[in-house]
């Protein structure tokens, strides 16, 4: 199932478009690796955007994959750090906080 929770009521973003574009690309298509192994009935993959707060707005990506493991957590933020295959560079890039 895919869902989608959008606020049409946000405020314009400044933020370089390919590369906003690029780091909800690159969340998508995580979300959609993390859920390859299991039944097609049980994959949810929901979008959300919303207000963080006056000055800042969220994206939020959720799957029900099985979720980020143990060996992984103290890495998971590191450049080209990755546990498979991967399309473009491995990385989530978040320069977008201007």
């Amino acid at each position: 199932m895919r869902q989608l929770q959008l606020n049409l009521a946000m405020p314009p973003v400044q933020a370089d478009r390919v590369q906003f574009q690029q780091v909800v690309l690159n969340l998508i298509i995580n979300a959609v690796e993390a859920m390859s192994g299991s039944n097609e009935e049980t994959r949810h993959l929901m979008i959300n955007t919303d207000r963080a707060d006056s000055n800042k707005i969220g994206v939020a990506v959720q799957d029900s994959g099985p979720g980020v493991g143990l060996e992984s957590i103290q890495r998971i933020f590191d450049p080209f750090y990755t546990k498979g295959a991967r399309f473009g560079n491995g990385t989530i890039d978040l320069p977008l906080n201007h």
